[in-house]
């Protein structure tokens, strides 16, 4: 690949990887684990308890494996269905909505993620 695509890549990789590490820690330190928890109840999903923990974990953990080019193959596809299913549960008809209506900007946000770590997933190194 041009050395330029690679380096593209690279600032690509990093700001993805950081956005999920952000927002892991958010939820984790300001959010705190007791209101995600909450949320997650009041969003009518199964194992609030588990995934006011596991869904944060994941970001974090993503985030860093991105970050660092670790098993990219891997790493990229958890951080994928966490921000498919934010993007359509939180922002789209959840507390994230703006009065019932889906909040297009963070929807098209988490997709634009998505489909960043799908070419990161695709484009690793077996």
């Amino acid at each position: 690949m041009d050395r330029t695509l690679l380096r593209a890549l690279q600032i690509q990789r990093i700001l993805v990887g950081l956005f999920f590490v952000v927002a892991g820690l958010t939820k984790f330190f300001i959010i705190g684990v007791g209101r995600v928890e909450l949320l997650c109840t009041q969003l009518g999903l199964p194992f609030a308890f588990f995934l006011a923990w596991f869904v944060p974990a994941i970001e974090i953990l993503s985030g860093v494996a991105v970050i660092a080019n670790y098993r990219l193959r891997h790493a990229a596809w958890p951080a994928l269905l966490v921000a498919v299913g934010m993007a359509s549960t939180i922002y789209w008809y959840g507390p994230g909505s703006l009065n019932g209506t889906p909040n297009w900007t963070m929807v098209l946000l988490y997709l634009v993620l998505a489909s960043n770590l799908v070419v990161f997933a695709l484009s690793a190194k077996r």
